[in-house]
């Protein structure tokens, strides 16, 4: 009646000279829509069994904290709800108590049905007003997280300003706080390609980053690092091929000549070819000057990684490599070794290596890992160490790396969190 009165009274009213009567207008229409929409709910619409028809509010707020999705379909249908922005007693709208309540199917009917960018749409920018929480803050608290969850949780992001994206609640809490707590890893590893790795670093008011929370919940699970080389690869006491493994000089009955980058390492085609199919299939047909052929190398720009791997053919020994610590070289050994087919237990033996590398080369491996080959186990082994050793956090803040475009430059942080997550994810951690 209020409202009214001060439509009615036009300019004259004391709305006008306070500049607020357009408002009043849009307030005092909606509010006329939505009585009439009860009104013609109350007489056309029949709860399911044909049982009472639909006379109060609390018919609509008890249909969307239960869940009953066509309840409150038809309730929208025949003109109940004519906004997204309705509120209960306690200030909450529509959509904040299906989240509240954990109705995914019912939060995302509101969603298609009332748009935010629409004039009676769901208000993504709705903050708890005694926690700060938001909506993001509460799907991330789901206890029960299916694919609907994960609909209505990329429905409301990709929607939602920046601002709104990374707002903090009282406690200085991102969702990514509450994600990171309830070991949410699907909202952590969207979260991270979507360009929000660095926020994985804010802590709260208690001083817990996102980063830290799920560090903690790693160091539960105990991770230990995979022994992916046994040893024992020696040849027997009685075998004599060391004597004749390549070390500078030319060995008797060399016929081939391994070529890298200019320079020479002879050693003989029988041995080779019996450890690489790839080189097998090379060296079938002659191809160098007299009885001499010749590999080309391209996959290896270092002689000390190929004659370590060829002289490892000949003897099975690792003892004798002289870059046992060399991260970098190893790295370079086992990307030869795959890429040229070398045995399985070099490999092996190059990848153990890999994982006790020092924590600034973690990010690295890790975004390698794939490509490598390691095992699901190494790469959450390297996952692990990255999230929880802060050394190795620290590294990949200033480096950068290829996007997957090739074209552009992101992040190392971001690139190595988002693969570390996936690997996480995909061993189901926290299901």
């Amino acid at each position: 009646a209020l409202l009214t009165w001060q439509v009615e009274l036009g300019s004259k009213s004391a709305a006008c000279e306070l500049g607020v009567l357009p408002f009043l207008e849009q307030m005092l229409k909606e509010l006329s829509e939505c009585l009439q929409g009860t009104t013609r709910l109350q007489s056309s619409f029949q709860m399911p069994g044909n049982s009472t028809l639909l006379s109060t509010p609390e018919v609509l707020w008890r249909a969307i904290v239960h869940g009953d999705l066509a309840s409150v379909e038809s309730i929208i249908r025949h003109g109940g709800l004519v906004s997204g922005r309705t509120q209960d007693p306690s200030g909450h709208s529509v959509l904040w108590n299906a989240m509240a309540f954990e109705r995914p199917e019912v939060a995302l009917l509101l969603l298609r049905s009332f748009p935010p960018d629409m004039l009676h749409g769901v208000a993504l920018g709705e903050l708890h007003q005694r926690n700060g929480n938001s909506l993001l803050h509460l799907v991330s608290s789901f206890q029960h997280f299916n694919a609907q969850c994960e609909g209505l949780f990329a429905m409301l992001f990709e929607r939602m300003p920046e601002a709104l994206r990374i707002h903090r609640n009282l406690r200085g809490q991102s969702f990514l706080h509450i994600a990171a707590g309830r070991r949410n890893l699907w909202i952590l590893s969207y979260a991270a390609s979507r360009g929000l790795a660095a926020q994985f670093s804010v802590a709260d008011s208690g001083g817990l980053s996102p980063q830290k929370l799920l560090g903690q919940h790693l160091e539960l699970m105990r991770l230990h690092r995979p022994v992916l080389s046994t040893g024992g690869t020696k040849m027997p006491t009685w075998c004599s091929f060391s004597a004749l493994q390549p070390a500078g000089a030319k060995p008797p009955f060399a016929d081939v000549a391994v070529e890298i980058g200019g320079e020479r390492i002879y050693a003989h085609r029988v041995m080779i070819s019996a450890a690489s199919q790839k080189w097998h299939q090379q060296l079938r047909a002659p191809n160098g000057d007299g009885d001499l052929q010749v590999l080309k190398i391209t996959s290896c720009k270092s002689i000390e990684v190929v004659s370590f791997a060829l002289r490892y053919l000949y003897t099975g020994d690792v003892d004798s490599c002289t870059f046992q610590k060399d991260s970098t070289k190893l790295l370079e050994l086992l990307q030869f070794c795959r890429s040229e087919d070398l045995p399985s237990s070099l490999c092996a033996w190059a990848a153990d290596g890999l994982l006790q590398s020092e924590s600034g080369f973690v990010a690295t491996l890790l975004l390698e890992a794939p490509k490598l080959g390691l095992p699901p186990a190494a790469q959450r082994f390297l996952a692990y160490r990255f999230i929880c050793d802060d050394a190795a956090w620290q590294a990949a803040a200033e480096a950068e790396v290829n996007g997957h475009n090739g074209s552009s430059k992101v992040p190392m942080r971001s690139a190595a969190l988002t693969t570390a997550l996936s690997a996480l994810e995909s061993a189901q951690f926290g299901a």
